[in-house]
């Protein structure tokens, strides 16, 4: 026998490798390697920045995604290494007690919600499962409406900003006790529930780990191997969900994080999991292969019906000295907005007119549309403009309720859901979250990224007195990488929205 197979619900593990079959199993690897040109003393190095597979610190096992598996088996078979040569052993699928759940009196799906969550409760396979509806077409409800139909306890593997979000969602639409919930953060409070799950004392219904602490428990793993049950831990990553007694596996905005997603994957065997996202695509051919690899385009959910309800504004400005306006990070080519914005805070006149302008749109497209109780979001790219244009708009307007939300200060939750203008980082505030009642985005961050752009521009949701909501980005006619990414946001966004306004502004900032 030349290497031993271990086929498991979501990857394969490849063990007790020849010398022979060593050699080829780590040149399919390479295939799944994802490179880019660094810079390095003056010249452009090949690096290897991300490897779609995992691997113990010995290379006593390799790990690759369940989807990969004809493609590996042909790949070896076409290195002399047939049938005969290896032994396939298939691990069941655990088996996990059943869960009741009670949603909340008045909690009903709607009828367009009812084709997804017969997509997520039906057959397996496919075990890996994608509901790609639109923003505000109520993923998470469908989600947790599935859940209680499964009957299973959920396991829910979220980046930690999004965790409080989703503590409102469970709490809004299931009639649970707070002990039915439990959230983990950190590798101490991840060691102590496994603790509890072994001494049969877990109870709680959903699960929601951050993604970052998992994914330091496989880089744990990826070191020591099984040496990980001599420092404490009960079990390893791959029996983890067997180990909580959960059938189902969440990721909620899984086109963030990818490579960890995909690794995660690697580590499940499961009867399902559920991947949330209305943006599961990418401009990268390599991210759109890895990202087709862990779904299928044949085994995702997406209604293909797009509800356009926004009006888009482009904002043309100018500055009055352009030259002086850095676009660029020191060493770099690329253009960086981080740059643009440290360039405009550094000039005090510069800063002054920017804000101005920005107060301007807002007076435009908020202040002089807005009904009661409606809310505007301003996303920038860095937490100190964020926190800049929070005090200028307090100082302008004292009685107004204005504040800051950024993922790295601390700032609470509700700086985010409850004032009537609110300042945030793209990182922060620019997927997952619903702001209740928004009226206006007003994105001053030019990206070229179309899940980005769509991310964002999905933060406004229909509004219950029918009025038009408004995604307003200004574009600085003075930069060409502003002009280039507002014609691929405006190419973007044409199929996504009600209509497009491209207003000229001639005051020069």
């Amino acid at each position: 026998m030349e290497f031993l197979v271990y086929v498991r619900s979501h990857h394969f593990k490849v063990t007790q490798c020849s010398h022979e079959a060593d050699k080829y199993v780590n040149e399919f690897a390479k295939t799944l390697i994802r490179w880019s040109l660094e810079k390095r003393g003056g010249r452009f190095t090949k690096i290897a920045t991300h490897v779609f597979a995992s691997s113990v610190f010995d290379r006593s096992e390799y790990r690759f995604h369940i989807n990969s598996l004809g493609a590996f088996l042909n790949f070896m078979r076409d290195k002399h290494f047939d049938e005969k040569k290896y032994v396939i052993v298939q691990d069941a699928v655990p088996a996990c007690p059943d869960v009741e759940h009670t949603i909340r009196e008045g909690w009903v799906p709607k009828e367009n919600q009812l084709p997804a969550i017969e997509y997520v409760t039906g057959e397996v396979p496919p075990r890996s499962k994608l509901l790609a509806m639109q923003t505000g077409q109520g993923k998470s409800f469908v989600s947790m409406i599935s859940a209680a139909k499964l009957k299973t306890r959920v396991v829910h593997l979220l980046r930690p900003m999004y965790m409080d979000k989703w503590l409102i969602d469970l709490e809004k639409t299931y009639d649970h006790s707070a002990d039915d919930f439990v959230f983990v953060r950190g590798s101490d409070q991840l060691q102590a529930l496994f603790m509890i799950a072994e001494a049969g004392q877990l109870t709680a219904k959903h699960i929601v780990i951050s993604n970052k602490t998992f994914q330091t428990w496989i880089k744990l793993y990826e070191q020591y191997g099984d040496g990980l049950l001599e420092m404490g831990w009960p079990c390893v990553p791959e029996n983890f969900l067997e180990f909580l007694g959960a059938r189902l596996r969440q990721n909620d905005e899984a086109h963030l994080d990818l490579h960890l997603n995909f690794k995660i994957d690697l580590y499940t065997n499961t009867e399902r999991s559920l991947l949330m996202s209305a943006t599961f695509f990418h401009e990268d051919p390599f991210i759109r292969r890895m990202q087709e690899l862990m779904v299928p385009l044949k085994d995702r959910y997406d209604p293909g019906v797009y509800n356009k309800y926004i009006l888009v504004i482009s904002a043309m400005y100018r500055f009055n000295e352009p030259e002086r306006i850095q676009t660029k990070e020191f060493g770099s080519s690329k253009y960086s907005h981080h740059a643009v914005e440290r360039s405009i805070m550094a000039k005090p006149k510069v800063q002054e007119n920017y804000f101005s302008f920005l107060d301007h749109l807002m007076h435009v497209h908020f202040f002089s549309i807005k009904g009661e109780g409606q809310k505007v979001l301003v996303l920038s790219a860095s937490v100190e403009m964020c926190t800049r244009l929070t005090e200028w708009f307090k100082k302008k307007y004292p009685e107004k309720d204005v504040r800051r939300y950024v993922g790295t200060m601390g700032d609470p939750y509700e700086n985010l859901l409850d004032p009537e203008i609110r300042f945030a980082t793209v990182g922060a505030a620019g997927a997952a979250h619903d702001v209740p009642l928004l009226r206006t985005t007003i994105m001053q961050v030019a990206m070229r990224s179309g899940q980005s752009n769509v991310q964002a521009l999905g933060r406004t949701r229909p509004l219950p007195d029918g009025s038009t909501p408004r995604f307003v980005f200004p574009t600085c006619q003075d930069i060409p990488k502003q002009l280039e990414y507002h014609t691929s946001r405006l190419d973007i966004m044409r199929n996504k929205v009600r209509d497009i306004d491209i207003t000229n502004y001639h005051e020069f900032v």
